[in-house]
């Protein structure tokens, strides 16, 4: 078969549609939902017939749901693919009324004259989870350091010459460690 040949994929589109782990939703251009797969309706804990129709905005955290709103009416106008890489994490709304972070990307879709947009909808509350405890992790090593940091500077205050100078310039070179995580940490927090 040529690089340009196309081939049918062996399985039909209900049977992916279905089998994704990522949630699935289709969304026609006035915000409605059209259709979601099975994993959608797992993550958010509604059944498909309670979101076929209902705007979009149904699973988005109320204090964002005009925002979102603006910006899916945007996008409709024009519309272009967008990956996950590109988006921002957000909060979606469950039907129990907690909130979880996703990620979503973005596909228009052309239909006749129509332009649903399908959205891969991925919960990255793990990620988050992990993210936050490499975090803590962070600033517990830290502040041991900056503990031991202190000790040493205590000793070093009352050893005698050259035991006095090595251990300042351990001291020292903790400073700057010290100083280089803590500005890592800061960044990467913004």
């Amino acid at each position: 078969m040529g690089a340009t040949e196309h081939r049918d994929p062996p399985i039909d589109a209900r049977a992916l549609w279905d089998a994704l782990p990522d949630g699935l939703v289709m969304v026609e251009a006035d915000g409605r939902i059209a259709a979601v797969n099975p994993a959608l309706t797992e993550m958010f804990g509604h059944e498909a017939p309670e979101l076929v129709g209902r705007p979009i905005e149904a699973l988005v955290v109320p204090h964002q749901r005009r925002d979102h709103a603006t910006v899916r009416r945007r996008f409709t106008a024009v519309p272009r693919a967008r990956t996950m890489a590109e988006g921002v994490v957000f909060d979606a709304y469950r039907r129990d009324r907690t909130t979880f972070p996703v990620q979503v990307a973005l596909s228009p879709i052309p239909h006749g004259s129509e332009q649903p947009t399908l959205a891969v909808i991925r919960d990255v509350s793990q990620r988050a989870a992990a993210a936050e405890a490499l975090a803590s992790a962070h600033d517990d090593s830290v502040q041991r350091l900056f503990g031991l940091a202190m000790r040493l500077r205590s000793i070093a205050a009352a050893a005698d010459g050259d035991t006095r100078e090595r251990l300042t310039e351990v001291v020292d070179g903790l400073g700057t460690v010290l100083d280089c995580l803590t500005a890592q940490q800061a960044s990467s927090r913004s």
